[in-house]
């Protein structure tokens, strides 16, 4: 409603008359309409983008955390990449720690690492 009260305003103080204050005052309301339905949507898929985001960060958990402990975050992306989650976490072996692009002395801390701390990520 106010979209259709401004566009009558612009259009009177512009000097129209009648028909065409009314029709610009609709196409004001038209456009304000639908400025507001496409933030709408935007506003879903960012919402949408970000559970999505949130139940995928929530697979990586104890790789995350192990990462973090060992200062190699920088290899987080290679772990979601290659879709080896937390469900792998204690089944992570060298070989496959190099395919994933690990280099060899990060690969043997990660494997230290799980071999010395793995429970604790598994049940504290």
């Amino acid at each position: 409603m106010a979209g259709f009260g401004s566009g009558v305003m612009l259009s009177l103080v512009s000097g129209m008359r009648g028909q065409n204050a009314i029709s610009v005052g609709l196409f004001i309301a038209l456009l304000k309409g639908g400025a507001c339905k496409v933030k709408e949507k935007v506003k879903t898929k960012v919402k949408e983008k970000s559970l999505r985001q949130q139940a995928e960060d929530a697979k990586y958990k104890r790789i995350k955390r192990m990462l973090t402990s060992l200062g190699l975050t920088r290899y987080e992306n290679n772990f979601k990449r290659n879709d080896l989650h937390d469900a792998y976490f204690l089944s992570l072996h060298y070989t496959g720690l190099r395919e994933v692009g690990i280099p060899v002395g990060k690969s043997i801390a990660i494997l230290d690492h799980i071999r010395l701390y793995g429970h604790e990520y598994i049940f504290g």
